[in-house]
């Protein structure tokens, strides 16, 4: 069978969100004009969050799915299954700029020494430079190419590092476990790199801010009782959509922090052991979202 089928759009949806039966991926144009499973029916036998899946948008715009040390790349409108590659490195950790050629790692402490973060050139294994004084990084990625360098710590501290200078721009402390749980505190950014955006968790409530990468200037929050969007968020090209979701997508301006659009119909738990969680991300154009659920 593809890799890709057609589905019937979400009962009771007002967006024609996509109503994939037992997937983990779903790709909706936010046109509302189609929507595909892109992960076919397989589901794990217990619960979703014992192997979590992933999936991204490739630098061609086909969608690379992975699950455990596996990974699939398919054509997103043919359904033609490209490539498979075995013991895939896991696409979070350690962080890798976008041209692939800079990495980052973490340097081991000793003793009671501070964390530190290594940047290296992929190729030579040459230190580049070494960001020091920071609490164990919960997320790092890289910004504006290998200009700037962002970490969410441990201690619930967002910096914005000049990996040239090896110096913070600028950090800002957040309320205790923030960055506590899954995808919280892990930072996105627009095709510009002007904005970033960062999902924390307040109790049973999310709270998104959207940064000025640059300065310490928050550009807009968004706040959403009583939804745990413990997947993270999505910031779109533009940097002026937000997208997240839990048992539901919703697609949110950066402007007035308002809905934009509610995608519908996601597969529903098939164990109590499953917390809701739908991961997202726009493509390069901004016209596509695909949601990991």
């Amino acid at each position: 069978a593809d890799v890709f089928e057609a589905l019937d759009y979400g009962a009771g949806s007002d967006t024609r969100g996509a109503n994939p039966p037992n997937s983990d991926a779903a790709l909706a144009t936010l046109d509302g004009l189609e929507s595909r499973d892109v992960a076919g029916n397989a589901r794990h036998p217990q619960s979703a969050d014992e192997t979590e899946a992933w999936a991204h948008f490739d630098r061609r715009g086909d969608v690379v799915l992975y699950r455990g040390n596996r990974a699939v790349t398919v054509a997103w409108r043919t359904g033609e299954m490209l490539a498979v590659r075995p013991n895939a490195p896991w696409p979070i950790f350690p962080a890798v700029s976008s041209d692939g050629k800079v990495r980052a790692e973490l340097e081991t402490p000793k003793g009671g020494d501070p964390w530190a973060v290594v940047v290296k050139d992929e190729a030579t294994g040459k230190v580049l430079t070494r960001l020091e004084g920071l609490d164990y990084p919960r997320r790092i990625r890289f910004a504006d190419g290998t200009r700037l360098l962002v970490t969410a710590t441990q201690d619930d501290v967002l910096t914005v590092w000049d990996v040239a200078a090896g110096k913070p721009l600028w950090s800002e402390k957040y309320p205790a476990r923030a960055f506590g749980y899954a995808g919280t505190g892990d930072p996105q950014f627009d095709a510009a790199g002007r904005r970033m955006a960062v999902g924390t968790m307040v109790g049973d409530a999310t709270v998104v801010d959207v940064w000025d990468l640059r300065r310490h200037t928050r550009v807009a929050r968004i706040e959403v009782p009583r939804v745990l969007l413990s997947a993270g968020v999505a910031l779109s090209p533009d940097g002026e959509l937000i997208a997240g979701g839990a048992e539901e997508v919703t697609v949110w301006r950066v402007s007035d922090g308002k809905e934009a659009r509610v995608l519908r119909g996601h597969a529903k738990k098939e164990s109590p052991n499953d917390r809701p969680a739908i991961r997202c991300e726009f493509s390069a154009d901004g016209r596509k979202l695909l949601t990991v659920d």
